[in-house]
């Protein structure tokens, strides 16, 4: 990656970026979106069709997520889908109750995520992209 500054171009500041292929539209658009994430500022991609797709091969995208950030948002996940699950339940006429009875539709684990006993919370496991996305909807 190449780091420039042009005076007489709409975006004086530039960061050129040689690809092995063609981006999609919803690759692109997923990296716009992710700078205005971390930098404030207006982005944009500009397209070349000066790139040799033989050097180097068909690539996969790899996206990864810090740590901090990761395990924070796994923490509103897994509560955000708990309590959608408990509304789910609540709907369909289960209520909370000191043990599990399908017959009687009584489940311990209806409560809010809040009021759940930690060893109590399960939550399933969630991919990078995942985690990029649920950052990305939900970024204040």
């Amino acid at each position: 990656m190449e780091y420039g500054i042009c005076d007489d171009c709409e975006f004086q500041h530039t960061y050129v970026v040689p690809l092995v292929r063609n981006l999609t539209e919803t690759e692109a658009a997923f990296i716009v979106q992710a700078w205005e994430y971390l930098y404030d500022g207006d982005f944009d991609i500009e397209l070349s069709s000066n790139y040799d797709a033989g050097m180097l091969g068909n690539t996969d995208m790899e996206l990864s997520v810090d740590e901090e950030t990761k395990t924070q948002a796994i923490a509103e996940m897994s509560k955000w889908n708990h309590n959608r699950w408990v509304d789910s339940m609540v709907n369909e006429g289960w209520r909370h109750g000191p043990y599990f009875s399908n017959n009687n539709k009584i489940h311990p684990a209806l409560r809010s995520w809040d009021m759940l006993p930690e060893n109590h919370r399960r939550s399933p496991s969630f991919t990078d992209a995942e985690i990029i996305q649920w950052v990305m909807r939900n970024k204040s």
